[in-house]
């Protein structure tokens, strides 16, 4: 039925909207042809479309629409009255059945919790208050319930887990403890091995007693003694007195070398066999190191060997060509100077002999003779200054300042020496010895350096 009345007023909404379309044509001059459309031409009649949608006949189409809606929506209020008085009929029985299940249930409840509360969660309290107190630490604490049910299970698993617990703690602390002395050793060894990497004998014994006494048991009750090749190294807490040790004997390239021997003072037990491997690998590695450093030493004494034997060899060798240099100087100035001063002597005799009868030619030659036996004697001289220079006598400061006078008057370079003004006490080969090394070096200026200064310091 109220399909029908919603379909009657759909029709009325029909008829309204082709009277609003009749006025809206009419206003543009376009008329009804009989079959529904507008497409006949007239003049726009404002007046006939105004009456149409302002009229009565729209005033009642509109009512026509509104009657059939109106009874339909008091039809459906009156359904929908009687629907919810009905569903709040069934509502409130449903409210009273829920009520008694609730509270049945409620009772349940309470007499299950009761029960949960005595055999359940007192127990589980309990279980709890132990697991925490197995959490803080206590790792000896058990339980005890004395029901008979799964808690009581539960109970003993708990005691069995809390054994289980507290015997892995124990090995936890041993393996812990285990790990703190390995991590000592290790310490100790890198430590150590990195002071032996440099230093001397005393700086690696010392080294050895910082770390090794460090990473024993007991060190404030430790002290070590170290004997190498009659030699004795000891820790600054070395006492005589001791109730223990233990010791590893040193061995350098096969041989017994020495001891490291370390001591409690007080009659406590070493940790075996661990702390006796950490002394065997120390004293091992001090092996090592004594046997690489008398190998250094050999080595640097050998190069040293080398270097002295190259430099006794370069010597030699600048000492004959110094012998070779006088030996040629010699023969130079015999052959140059002494020689042609003889000849031109040799000359002046023969010459003297023609003029016997002539005393005014006679002086004349004899003054050349001895002029020229004046310049022998001077040539001779030069050649002896040469070889043993005369001012050395006076002392290496007299010889040098003479040295270098005639290199100035010879040579015509500036030469300077700056002397130490305290003086120095040489022998006589020192002498000679710094003597021949300037006179060398300014040889060398002058064929080489071709220097305009000179500075003997």
């Amino acid at each position: 039925h109220e399909l029908d009345l919603l379909r009657q007023s759909q029709r009325n909404s029909d008829n309204l909207v082709n009277l609003e379309k009749q006025a809206f044509a009419a206003i543009k001059g376009l008329y009804d042809d009989g079959h529904g459309n507008f497409t006949r031409s007239r003049t726009p009649d404002r007046d006939f479309a105004i009456d149409l949608l302002f009229g009565e006949r729209y005033t009642a189409e509109k009512a026509r629409i509104m009657a059939p809606i109106s009874q339909f929506m008091r039809e459906l209020d009156h359904r929908t009255e009687t629907t919810m008085k009905n569903l709040q009929s069934k509502f409130q029985q449903q409210i009273l059945l829920i009520l008694g299940m609730l509270c049945s249930g409620l009772l349940v409840v309470a007499v299950a919790t009761a029960y949960m509360r005595r055999n359940i969660l007192h127990p589980l309290n309990y279980l709890s208050r132990q697991a925490s107190s197995i959490a803080q630490g206590s790792y000896s604490t058990r339980c005890d319930i004395s029901t008979h049910n799964e808690i009581a299970e539960l109970g003993s698993d708990f005691n069995t887990m809390a054994e289980a617990i507290e015997h892995e703690i124990i090995k936890l602390k041993q393996v812990k403890e285990s790990l703190h002395e390995r991590l000592k050793e290790l310490n100790c060894f890198y430590s150590i091995r990195r002071g032996m990497e440099a230093g001397s004998l005393e700086e690696v014994c010392g080294t050895i007693f910082v770390h090794l006494i460090a990473a024993m048991r007991f060190p404030h009750i430790s002290s070590i003694r170290i004997e190498l090749d009659g030699k004795q190294f000891v820790s600054n807490q070395y006492d005589q007195d001791h109730a223990r040790r233990l010791q590893k004997q040193i061995m350098v390239y096969g041989k017994a070398y020495g001891w490291i021997i370390v001591f409690y003072r007080e009659d406590r037990p070493f940790l075996l066999p661990d702390e006796q491997n950490l002394i065997d690998v120390i004293g091992d590695d001090l092996g090592k190191w004594l046997e690489r450093k008398q190998a250094e030493a050999r080595i640097l004494v050998e190069r040293e060997l080398r270097v002295r034997d190259a430099a006794i060899r370069e010597f030699a060798a600048h000492v004959e060509r110094m012998r070779e240099e006088d030996r040629k100087y010699i023969a130079r100035e015999i052959h140059d100077e002494l020689g042609q001063l003889l000849a031109a002597l040799h000359l002046e005799i023969s010459l003297l002999k023609g003029v016997e009868d002539n005393r005014k030619r006679v002086e004349i030659v004899r003054r050349n003779m001895s002029e020229l036996v004046d310049k022998a004697d001077q040539s001779v001289r030069n050649v002896a200054e040469h070889l043993r220079p005369a001012s050395l006598e006076l002392g290496i400061i007299s010889a040098l300042k003479k040295l270098t006078d005639e290199y100035r008057k010879h040579s015509g370079v500036s030469c300077v020496v700056r002397l130490m003004k305290e003086p120095v006490e040489l022998d006589e080969d020192q002498t000679v010895a710094i003597f021949r090394i300037v006179q060398e070096s300014l040889t060398n200026v002058t064929r080489h350096a071709g220097a305009s200064h000179v500075e003997i310091i």
